[in-house]
């Protein structure tokens, strides 16, 4: 076994190797949006489905809740882990958060898609490589 960027953990004594692959987290904010586009499933989930395929995630499966009186929660499970999205019509604000574990998934691709969707005129985004 070859030791080299390998994380050994004590307590279950097995060995990870960490070069093939990152774990990077994003949250994204996504201000000053359209407020009829934040508020409704119907017009949330496409746009989002269409910004997973987009980012060359593997979709596996999805879920998405409607809020009354309005605002959506949705997640979108990927082979390379999960996109997920929560909407505050009201604030015009949709916060997203993706975890990675592939290099090849492509977030400028997501974000300039999700963003024309939600009309979104400034968007905060914030990375963490997680292991």
């Amino acid at each position: 076994m070859e030791l080299e960027n390998t994380h050994i953990d004590n307590q279950d004594k097995t060995a990870r190797t960490t070069k093939n692959y990152s774990i990077n987290s994003y949250t994204l904010d996504f201000i000053d949006c359209a407020v009829e586009q934040l508020s409704w499933v119907e017009n949330i989930k496409q746009p989002f489905l269409e910004a997973v395929e987009l980012s060359g995630a593997c979709y596996i499966g999805d879920i998405f809740h409607q809020f009354e009186p309005f605002g959506v929660t949705g997640v979108v499970v990927v082979s390379e882990s999960h996109f997920s999205i929560h909407t505050w019509p009201e604030h015009g604000l949709a916060v997203v958060d993706i975890l990675s574990c592939s290099k090849e998934v492509s977030v400028e691709a997501f974000v300039e898609h999700l963003r024309g969707s939600l009309e979104s005129k400034r968007i905060n985004i914030t990375k963490q490589t997680r292991a």
